[in-house]
């Protein structure tokens, strides 16, 4: 109760009066409330002037450490689920170095489709290198396959991709097992995305394409 009477003192809406019977408390003008209502509405006025303010130093700072270089670490399932993720938000073309046949080696299927679905939604194009000849329905994404995605072989002894590697916008992003622990990083620094990206196209170039025979994901290498 005395805590109560002590926030309306402080807000005057309520005095301490000292008489002969010690100290009471007395409600004061209705007045006061107005004047505490004024105070308010001028508070406010004050935050709204300075909104402006604030988002023209907040954009200066996000301006300053955007181009900053940082290296993320992600651990266990959820991490990879994250880099995952992240990497829908790839801007026109995601590159994969594919170390198996579908992300749903690593992720449940129904979270691998929320993440195939998403790329259909941005329009995000996949070139995916991989060792495989062979690489098996693994999606009823239709569309991703139809239209967004291309695979291609290299050859272990030119290229072994130990290592699942994802390149996009200003984002190089790899992970794998070591000892039994799903390790992913990300490394966000646009220069050496790009020399990635260059060294992607590079291997890409004399990649053999392999042949989709299936909107489920199914392609092949034809050929020797």
């Amino acid at each position: 109760m005395y805590r109560i009477l002590d926030n309306l003192v402080h807000k005057k809406l309520v005095a301490q009066v000292a008489g002969d019977r010690g100290l009471t408390f007395e409600l004061q003008p209705l007045a006061n409330l107005e004047l505490l209502l004024i105070d308010k509405e001028t508070e406010l006025a004050t935050l709204k002037k300075a909104i402006p303010v604030i988002e023209t130093e907040l954009q200066k700072l996000t301006e300053a450490t955007a181009h900053k270089s940082k290296i993320i670490y992600f651990h266990g399932k959820e991490g990879l689920e994250q880099v995952t993720w992240n990497s829908t938000k790839a801007c026109g073309t995601l590159r994969i170095y594919e170390v198996a046949e579908s992300m749903t080696a690593f992720l449940s299927q129904s979270f691998s489709e929320k993440v195939r679905q998403e790329f259909v939604t941005n329009k995000v194009a996949i070139k995916q290198l991989t060792n495989l000849r062979h690489i098996g329905n693994y999606t009823k994404v239709a569309e991703l396959v139809d239209h967004y995605w291309e695979a291609r072989f290299i050859d272990k002894k030119k290229l072994d991709i130990k290592f699942e590697t994802l390149v996009y916008n200003d984002v190089l992003a790899l992970y794998t097992f070591q000892e039994d622990e799903l390790f992913c990083v990300e490394v966000h620094n646009p220069y050496l995305a790009q020399m990635q990206t260059q060294l992607f196209d590079f291997v890409w170039g004399f990649a053999k394409r392999m042949h989709i025979i299936s909107s489920g994901g199914e392609a092949v290498l034809r050929g020797k």
